[in-house]
């Protein structure tokens, strides 16, 4: 270190005299320290001799530098006068001197040198240790954003000013196991990267009220409320989209960051896929060519639609075989949605003319639908349309029996502690309020209106945790009216849904309470979450798939990333936007004051 002295020296080479027959790392490590400030004089005395005596109340007994079986005693004059030079940074004594090949403007080398000279004795292998496969990424509990400064990720995190952390993470557990196949699921997405125990209970690291988790949960507040205050949004990174993305669609799901093509396709994905462009279309400041992408995900829409049926399909093979007949009914209304937007916001009047067909050919198979998420999916995706057709006909009538049907069932299942459209909360629950939001503004329906701000409002407070951030429903085993509400595993759908939701009542009433609670849903992403960790990586552009109770689901499938990156369009849509629509009827403002 700088300004050792003479005696720190002398302590250093007469306990330490394993560096010279030590390995390669240890040596490396003292390259990087500076040299001392004490003379070469001084210094000189401290090695001169090969053997240094130990203190009297030291009883170990001193052996001097002998060389190793096969060296000459030339080699390991030579290592010592190499040492000289590493330990105290000048040049070889005169004993020494003509044995060193070199001079002191080369010493950078001589730890190289020396590590050539008294190489490390091989290690043998324990037969007994498990081969674990290399995998990138992989500590639980590492930062999800780089250090800033860093080669990979520094750029974006600077333009946010988010400083380093003042503190290092903590040492990571042992590797997790093998990676396992995982089931095909449209909507939960398990994790496959091991924890701390074989049951998913993890170790130590992950305990859910340890204080180093405390710590960083009001650490991750700290940044999400400096990104806030900045007015700063991560930047749209289609990276991991385009990794997921090849000739066929995307593909569902990812082991880390690297596409699993066993688990082949799904519509609902691919839906999702075709809305993120169209929204990214829909912004002309981002200048970031999607074409190729929209058409690729539309075409897959297109090869899934069974025309005889008038249904489409959702699952398919990586070898291009489908899984079903008939898909879900919320993968179809998710593929309505998809199809509308593209009807508003094709990229040319091919594309558009392409997707109102699809859409035409879609619709009519709604009506027979039972579940309210496709009702919903259905809503919307007309809403997105209605600006670019006006006189829609048939398609306004369906959107008006779609949406008395969403507001019989609220009438049917709602009571005064539960206020919602179903007798339980599953996943995407916010599309619901949304579209009934929507459906209200549309067909100037103050009931409507009224119904979709006080479910959401319900919503927003059971998936709110003591401290106030967002804390979605679980998806094992959701919320059951009667029931203990499921805390995990939580995903970024519940997250992205959410946004979009609050996002429509702020426009809707200019209410800032609205606009909040979506801030805090996106700060999930940010790491203001039970675990403080991010979701988003800035390395990959890909979105982790969940958190469970002890850590964070690693893998980056596509509905994570898809969902991710559609709620970083909405907030960013807010901004641009940054006005309030007119409210439809002076109902709204009577139920936003009596709300308050």
């Amino acid at each position: 270190a700088r300004g050792a002295s003479r005696a720190d020296a002398s302590e250093l080479v007469r306990g330490d005299r394993e560096l010279v027959h030590g390995d390669a790392s240890t040596s490396a490590a003292l390259a990087d320290t500076e040299p001392p400030v004490s003379s070469s004089a001084a210094s000189s005395s401290v090695v001169s001799s090969s053997v240094v005596s130990r203190s009297e109340a030291d009883v170990d007994t001193e052996l001097p530098i002998t060389p190793f079986e096969g060296e000459s005693l030339a080699s390991t004059s030579e290592g010592e006068a190499l040492l000289d030079m590493a330990l105290l940074g000048r040049e070889p004594s005169a004993s020494s001197r003509s044995s060193v090949p070199f001079a002191s403007s080369e010493l950078p080398s001589a730890l190289s040198a020396l590590a050539a000279l008294f190489p490390p004795p091989p290690t043998v292998p324990d037969a007994s240790a498990k081969v674990r496969p290399a995998s990138p990424r992989v500590p639980w509990l590492e930062p999800p954003p780089p250090t800033p400064g860093t080669e990979t990720g520094g750029r974006w995190l600077r333009s946010m000013g988010v400083g380093p952390r003042s503190s290092p993470p903590p040492p990571p557990p042992p590797p997790p196991e093998a990676i396992s196949d995982v089931e095909a699921s449209s909507t939960v997405r398990d994790g496959v990267v091991g924890a701390g125990e074989p049951g998913g209970n993890g170790s130590g690291h992950g305990a859910r009220e340890s204080g180093f988790l405390r710590a960083r949960v009001r650490s991750s507040e700290r940044g999400a409320e400096k990104l806030r205050k900045t007015r700063r949004l991560p930047e749209v990174d289609l990276t991991h989209v385009r990794a997921l993305t090849d000739g066929t669609g995307i593909l569902q799901h990812a082991a880390w960051c690297i596409p699993r093509r066993d688990d082949g396709y799904c519509l609902d994905d691919n839906a999702r896929a075709l809305l993120l462009c169209m929204r990214l279309g829909d912004l002309s400041t981002w200048e970031l060519d999607v074409t190729g992408l929209s058409a690729r995900y539309l075409a897959f829409l297109h090869h899934a639609f069974d025309a005889k049926r008038g249904r489409f399909r959702n699952f398919l093979r990586y070898d291009r075989r489908w899984m079903e007949a008939v898909g879900s009914e919320d993968s179809h209304g998710r593929a309505v949605w998809a199809l509308g937007a593209a009807m508003a916001n094709g990229s040319s009047d091919g594309s558009r003319a392409f997707s109102a067909d699809l859409f035409s050919r879609a619709l009519p198979a709604t009506r027979a639908f039972t579940s309210p998420r496709a009702w919903a999916y259905v809503i919307l995706g007309i809403e997105e349309q209605a600006d670019a057709h006006e006189g829609m006909g048939e398609t306004q009538r369906v959107q008006v029996e779609l949406a008395e049907r969403l507001l019989r069932a609220f009438h049917r299942s709602h009571s005064p502690d539960w206020p919602w459209f179903e007798d339980r909360l599953s996943y995407a629950n916010a599309r619901l309020p949304q579209a009934m939001l929507l459906a209200g503004r549309n067909l100037e329906n103050d009931v409507m209106i009224e119904v979709g701000l006080s479910a959401l409002g319900w919503l927003c407070t059971t998936q709110e945790a003591m401290s106030g951030r967002f804390s979605p429903v679980g998806s094992n085993g959701f919320h059951v009216r009667g029931d203990v509400r499921a805390e995990y595993d939580q995903q970024p759908i519940e997250a992205s849904s959410m946004i979009s939701a609050c996002l429509t009542a702020h426009r809707l009433t200019g209410d800032e309470h609205w606009r909040e609670r979506a801030n805090r849903a996106f700060d999930w992403f940010l790491g203001v979450n039970h675990l403080g960790q991010w979701l988003y990586d800035p390395v990959t552009g890909g979105c982790r798939d969940g958190i469970h109770e002890d850590r964070v689901n690693q893998n980056q499938g596509a509905e994570s990333t898809l969902s991710f990156l559609l709620a970083v369009m909405d907030m960013r849509a807010m901004e641009a936007r940054d006005v309030v629509m007119r409210p439809t009827s002076e109902l709204v403002s009577s139920v936003i004051a009596s709300s308050s």
